[in-house]
């Protein structure tokens, strides 16, 4: 699989002044040959340096359809730690079709969703924890939500629980020595000096752990019911807060009867709204 050369739209969908498409894979560069060319007849796409651009013209055989720019990231000093190269053409949805039919006539293979992804973690470009930041990231709703993302890419998260489990095997070895060798004349580490290091570290995995929780609320966001009396103005709120007509406002007490829900920004932090419908006292069984 990771000898096979990759090809996928790198921006959103719809027309747009420039889209790219990103090509990884060990014949990257050969494959850009065949549908880039150089605007400089001395220029060769096979001779670019890593970090570096051409302009040009796109082409379908022997046929340009439009003319744009060519990015190119020499392995491992790329996104996947392949050979990648990324072809910015305008964001016509035709010119997107014919980027891509072209590459697929030269044996390019469509990518799989987060593919690129998940090559820069097999390369070792980024760890687990990175690589889930990255779509944390790409759907973050507020400053907080890409905040924290940011904060997991750059690796704090990852550097952390590295840190601890050093000190776990510096204290594996330090017991494993004085046990396997107990008459040479090894420095030996206390009872109650492992005791309290070992606790040390167990608070700290806590805290990661708390920290975990936090961030999976900032994530995934808090659901907040907005509960009442019938024609409390449950709706009212609603739509004020969403800033929208979610939820149909009447006089009539019941009009709301299903759940409506809606999604809102409240100093940073994502909360799920849902109005629902009044409350009313349960009739006596007769």
């Amino acid at each position: 699989m990771q000898n096979t050369t990759i090809a996928a739209i790198a921006t959103a969908p719809g027309a747009g002044g420039i889209a790219v498409v990103r090509l990884s894979g060990p014949e990257s560069y050969a494959v850009a040959a065949r549908v880039f060319r150089p605007a400089n007849p001395n220029k060769r796409v096979e001779d670019a340096k890593g970090y570096t651009a051409l302009f040009g013209k796109f082409l379908e055989g022997e046929d340009a359809f439009d003319e744009g720019v060519a990015l190119f990231f020499r392995a491992p000093h790329s996104y996947t730690g392949e050979d990648v190269v990324e072809l910015s053409c305008h964001g016509s949805p035709t010119v997107l079709r014919l980027a891509l039919r072209a590459l697929g006539r030269l044996g390019v293979r469509m990518a799989q969703p987060g593919e690129f992804t998940r090559r820069a973690f097999v390369n070792g470009k980024l760890d687990l924890t990175q690589a889930e930041a990255v779509m944390e990231l790409i759907e973050a709703d507020s400053r907080r939500e890409a905040a924290a993302a940011g904060a997991h890419l750059q690796g704090s998260t990852a550097r952390k629980i590295e840190a601890l489990r050093d000190r776990l095997l510096t204290i594996a070895a330090a017991i494993s020595a004085y046990v396997d060798f107990p008459d040479d004349e090894i420095e030996q580490t206390g009872a109650a000096e492992l005791e309290a290091q070992l606790r040390g570290i167990e608070e700290q995995a806590r805290e990661l752990l708390r920290g975990y929780d936090a961030g999976r609320i900032v994530r995934d966001g808090v659901r907040t019911v907005i509960a009442g009396r019938t024609n409390a103005g449950k709706s009212s709120l609603m739509n004020l807060l969403a800033g929208g007509e979610y939820s149909i406002v009447t006089g009539a007490p019941g009009t709301t009867r299903d759940i409506v829900e809606r999604q809102v920004s409240a100093g940073g932090v994502k909360l799920i709204l849902q109005d629902t419908a009044g409350l009313r006292r349960a009739r006596a069984e007769a």
